[in-house]
């Protein structure tokens, strides 16, 4: 009796553990692989799940991916993995890693390293994660044999402005999204911003990519580009990214408009809208990396119609170049542009230099004369720069500086001031301003976002500002204007003294009557004679023996 009790205890046991492994493999997790070997000496392997003799992946060559096997059941959930060399059977794989999987998920599985110290690392996307349209999902694996851990940048190199930061040596990140564009990939060790490598990265639309950072060395990194959208039914060669040995091409747009009733600008960079209400004095962040032959910069007033911009421009690119597109008017209304360019491959590295250029985008001075006095060096000029014109950099050292603007032909200074540069930066000096107003602000080409506002010589950092403060003080009027014979200039002295009155071209030239004499305290209206000088537009003068000086518009009709 006992026996027969046994017996039938065992045929039920028996029965649910038969049944539990039939519940077992009905609920298996489900999951995509996909090998890719990167294990250099190593030649073709095979892989193998869960210690079975038949390779799943067979003879996959160095710096290839297999296609990706679909619906993998792993009844645990849990799978090992074995890459062999190829037909050399299970004994002895050259990696033996277990992996979790879970169900509706890819996995890629890397294999890299040396063949005497080979790696494998599983990395895992949810079916479901894809991307938006116009987008492209990115991550990075650090598989050098390096044990600095890296930064990588996607465009632009700023401090804490790495889209990876601090990736340690055989880890990988989770997926980001990134515009689906060409863009520079720059890696460099956690914490730097000097580049160890750079490369073009093709991110293409509705991807999601994978870049395997491998190398032997500091200057011997290679990244290798896998596009996990890619099928077929054959295994594909990975290919490297491409080497970017000189940066792309960037733009920015810059605000120099002096128009109180339009203070700010919408940017519009190929039809889309890039940066909003972009005041006056400022200069929007950097767009790019770009790879195209051709872009278009549009400013519109705030809020208003894309459709009636206020200037439209159209740039052609070139590689390893930065523009800087800056909307200003003529004296007369008329609204214009300067472009100016600059090789983004020249960098000051110099803590005691500063890379310095002037532009001229105000109409109603003329040709200005900017003279540099470091505390540190000799006296630097850039002369007679005409309006619409920039000249070349020029190495400055750092520190403070102080600024004299000059009108050609001019003794006096129209604009003084101190401030303190810094070094390793590349700058540009903007003269901008109109009758009433005049400045000196200053671009960071080396800062790649907003500038609103751009630093200045301005009152803000304890610099007189004649013009403006002299037109306040001196409440200058020119009447009638416009004029065809004679017209009268108005103001008031708030103390006896020396007045200097005249007129002045567009190119800073002195032309018809000039005033020069004591006159007393209060106001003053003298007559001007235009009769023999063409039409156009002139700059009255007015300026006291203290220094004050006010200027006015006046426009010459015939």
């Amino acid at each position: 009796m006992a026996n027969r009790y046994t017996h039938t205890l065992l045929h039920f046991l028996l029965v649910i553990a038969i049944a539990m492994a039939a519940a077992a493999t009905a609920h298996a997790q489900k999951f995509d692989f996909r090998a890719v070997h990167l294990i250099q000496g190593a030649g073709a392997v095979d892989v193998h799940f869960n210690g079975i003799a038949t390779p799943t992946i067979q003879g996959l060559e160095t710096e290839y991916m297999s296609t990706t096997i679909p619906g993998l059941p792993a009844g645990a959930g849990t799978v090992n993995v074995k890459v062999v060399a190829a037909g050399s059977g299970l004994s002895n794989p050259l990696i033996s890693s277990d992996m979790v999987v879970a169900s509706s998920t890819e996995y890629l599985g890397v294999a890299y390293g040396t063949s005497g110290a080979p790696k494998f690392k599983a990395l895992s996307r949810l079916k479901s994660t894809v991307p938006a349209a116009g987008k492209a999902l990115l991550r990075v694996l650090h598989a050098a044999q390096l044990s600095d851990s890296f930064d990588v940048y996607l465009g632009t190199v700023e401090p804490n402005g790495a889209l990876f930061a601090n990736v340690q040596t055989d880890s990988g990140t989770a997926f980001k999204s990134v515009d689906a564009v060409a863009a520079t990939l720059t890696i460099t060790r956690n914490g730097s911003t000097l580049p160890l490598a750079q490369f073009i990265a093709p991110l293409a639309n509705l991807s999601y990519t994978t870049l395997v950072i491998t190398g032997t060395g500091a200057n011997k990194l290679k990244v290798y580009e896998i596009n996990g959208a890619l099928g077929g039914t054959a295994a594909v060669k990975i290919p490297l990214l491409e080497g970017a040995t000189t940066p792309p091409t960037f733009i920015r747009a810059v605000n120099a408009w002096p128009q109180s009733n339009v203070p700010k600008v919408d940017i519009y960079f190929d039809g889309n809208i890039r940066t909003t209400k972009l005041g006056y004095r400022s200069a929007s962040e950097r767009y790019g990396p770009l790879t195209a032959q051709e872009a278009t910069i549009s400013f519109v007033a705030a809020g208003e119609n894309p459709g009636t911009p206020l200037l439209t421009t159209k740039i052609p690119l070139h590689s390893d170049t930065g523009y800087s597109v800056v909307l200003t008017q003529f004296d007369n209304g008329g609204r214009t542009h300067l472009l100016m360019k600059r090789w983004l491959s020249m960098k000051s590295d110099n803590p005691s230099i500063t890379k310095i250029r002037v532009a001229n985008v105000t109409d109603f001075y003329g040709p200005l004369t900017l003279v540099l006095k470091p505390a540190a060096g000799d006296t630097v000029m850039y002369d007679s720069v005409a309006f619409l014109g920039y000249t070349p950099y020029r190495d400055v050292p750092s520190g403070m500086v102080n600024l004299q603007v000059f009108r050609r032909g001019q003794e006096t200074p129209i604009y003084t001031g101190d401030l303190q540069m810094y070094g390793a930066s590349t700058v540009t000096f903007l003269a901008l301003g109109d009758a009433s107003r005049f400045n000196v602000d200053i671009l960071n080409d080396s800062v790649p976002t907003l500038q609103s506002p751009m630093r200045s010589f301005d009152p803000a950092s304890g610099v007189d500002d004649q013009l403006r403060a002299g037109g306040k003080l001196l409440r200058l009027a020119v009447a009638p204007n416009p004029t065809s014979s004679v017209t009268h200039a108005s103001f008031t002295l708030p103390a006896s003294g020396n007045v200097s009155l005249a007129l002045y071209d567009v190119m800073g030239r002195m032309v018809g009557s000039t005033i020069e004499q004591q006159m007393p305290a209060g106001q003053q209206a003298v007559p001007l004679s235009v009769e023999d000088i063409p039409a156009g537009v002139y700059s009255c003068v007015v300026r006291t023996e203290s220094g004050v000086m006010a200027a006015e518009r006046v426009v010459v009709a015939r």
